[in-house]
Parts: C-alpha cells; structure tokens; sequence
C-alpha cells in the first residue's frame, strides 16, 4: 500500500516522509470518492462508525510497526492454529526485505 511504502522508506531519510505521503496518497486518490478525502495537513477517511481525520504531521514515525523477532516466535508457539497461520516467516534466516509489520498482519 502507499502507506507502508512511504512508511517503509522513511528509515534513509525521515524529513519530508509525511508531505511524500501526502502527495502519494493524493496520487491514489479516488476523485468524488465519499470514503477518502485529502485536505493540506492530512485526509479524512469515511468508516462504518464515521468520519476519522488523519493529520500527516508525524505520521510515518507514529506508524513504525516493526515486529520484532521475539514477538514473532511467540506467535508462532501459539496453540490457535489461526495464530500461528499469521506469522509464516522464518526467523533462523537474515532476510533482506522489509521486516515483518503489525500492519501486514
């Protein structure tokens, strides 16, 4: 997603995270869309229980939700099936790409 890109990405160079997100999100942006609407600081997101404001001013720092390997292992020792489904990864091995995210959860 456009978040989790820019988000992602914010590890080499923190300033100017938040505007790039902006824009990004303003670029993906459904024009007339009811549910998602861009405004100079932030966007509005419609939900089921109403409408929530997003204000982007630290935003990619606020949403750093890395999983750490400990937590990861725990998952995976759950004894609910479904659980342990959600965390896959391999935690023996160094990977190279992103780390695993509360959000890709």
């Amino acid at each position: 997603s456009v978040m989790d890109d820019v988000c992602a990405t914010m590890h080499a160079q923190t300033d100017g995270a938040d505007s790039k997100l902006l824009e990004k999100l303003n670029g993906a942006s459904l024009p007339g869309s009811n549910h998602f609407n861009i405004f100079s600081a932030g966007f509005n997101v419609q939900h089921y229980a109403g409408k929530v404001t997003y204000d982007v001013d630290g935003f990619c720092e606020r949403n750093r939700d890395v999983l750490f390997t400990d937590l990861i292992e725990t998952m995976q020792s759950s004894s609910v099936p479904f659980i342990v489904s959600l965390f896959p990864e391999n935690t023996k091995e160094k990977s190279k790409g992103r780390p695993t995210t509360f959000g890709s959860k």
